[in-house]
């Protein structure tokens, strides 16, 4: 009808036809908005890289959103799933939401074929993303700046990679690399492009896949999760966190920081719980091409009380360690930490070594300091109260 009036009463206004359209468009979308954020009931959203669109609803398979910044983005509630459409790759950060006690939020999958992949390394596999800067020596161009330092240079998908180095001069082997911070970039040995010798050239970046840091009531089912240089599930301070049915691979080699006499520290492991961390649970997962622990947790300061944790049926493979745990100061509790029933691959020590304090209270009260480490075949090791 407002039409109508306008043309009826021959008003003229240029403009004013599409300028009420956009007024009208915004004004739905803020009635979305304000519906989807006050939501009661929990919903199943669906991601597809391909077919997928952020501006869908995302709650059919047929109106799926696309990326993981729509993901992230979302006004999630306890008890909603988000599930990510199998055979598909999503580059990025996942940053998980909080569900409750009562309803969780789960991220996982649907329909058939591999896994989704969650993927925290970029790509440079064009030969013009790259430029020779001496002989034998290539670097990135900073057309698009690398801002994060690089852990893992994977060519070829894992058939080859590259050695981190600390300093330009030091590249002398074939994919010796360094991660130019200055200049965000990395530069690399080659005889030839990197891009033009490789089919696939993968930059694993220093940050957590899956950031979990403060989350609680959250299952992840059936992810894969993979590619970078921080840990693939990472944070401190959760609370009744699953982990199932997941591959995790290709994870750590970052730089954490340097040593006061300049020496670096890398780190990165598959799956962590870092400080505060209760009642979480990871099982029937594969684990691969770790550079730190594949499953930890660990902690220092007042609020890092560790209890009931559990590893089980976990498959491990090609880890600095299988297992590691600590926990700091001796104030702080460790109980109900149990690993059992895991397969640790071409390992072939177990060790418990008093070296790092982590406070476990006996039945009679004592406290005694244990300091983790599984580098072996199948077993269990439980502290419990």
């Amino acid at each position: 009808m407002i039409w109508d009036n306008i043309h009826s009463n021959r008003f003229s206004f240029p403009g004013l036809k599409n300028k009420l359209s956009c007024l009208l468009g915004v004004t739905v979308l803020l009635f979305a908005f304000v519906a989807h954020a006050n939501r009661t009931t929990p919903a199943t959203f669906y991601v597809d890289n391909e077919a997928g669109n952020d501006a869908n609803t995302g709650t059919t398979t047929a109106a799926a959103w696309q990326t993981l910044d729509r993901v992230n983005s979302a006004e999630l509630i306890p008890g909603d799933s988000v599930l990510f459409k199998c055979g598909g790759l999503w580059r990025g950060q996942l940053i998980s939401k909080n569900g409750s006690s009562s309803a969780r939020i789960v991220y996982g999958a649907y329909g058939t074929g591999a896994k989704p992949i969650l993927q925290g390394s970029i790509a440079r596999n064009r030969p013009e993303e790259w430029a020779e800067i001496k002989p034998g020596v290539w670097a990135t161009l900073p057309v698009d700046p690398i801002r994060l330092d690089v852990g893992i240079l994977l060519l070829n998908q894992g058939e080859k990679w590259g050695v981190k180095k600390w300093k330009l001069e030091f590249l002398k082997a074939q994919l010796d690399y360094w991660y130019d911070a200055e200049g965000k970039r990395i530069c690399v040995a080659c005889d030839a492009n990197p891009a033009a010798r490789f089919k696939s050239v993968e930059l694993a970046l220093t940050r957590h896949i899956v950031n979990q840091g403060g989350r609680h009531d959250i299952t992840y089912d059936g992810l894969a999760v993979r590619y970078g240089a921080a840990h693939g599930f990472g944070g401190g301070n959760t609370k009744r966190i699953t982990i199932r049915n997941c591959d995790v691979y290709w994870i750590g080699g970052g730089l954490q920081f340097f040593q006061p006499n300049g020496a670096p520290v890398r780190y990165g492991n598959g799956i962590e719980f870092w400080n505060g961390a209760e009642d979480n649970l990871v099982e029937h997962n594969r684990l691969w091409e770790i550079y730190d622990a594949a499953l930890t947790n660990q902690g220092q300061g007042d609020d890092s009380n560790q209890i009931n944790i559990t590893y089980r049926d976990n498959v491990i493979w090609n880890a600095e360690y299988c297992f590691e745990f600590w926990n700091r100061p001796q104030s702080v509790v460790s109980s109900n930490i149990l690993f059992e029933h895991n397969t640790c691959v071409d390992a072939a020590v177990v060790k418990l070594e008093k070296r790092v304090p982590i406070l476990h209270r006996s039945e009679a009260g004592q406290q005694r300091e244990h300091f983790g480490r599984v580098m072996a075949g199948r077993g269990m090791i439980v502290f419990a109260e």
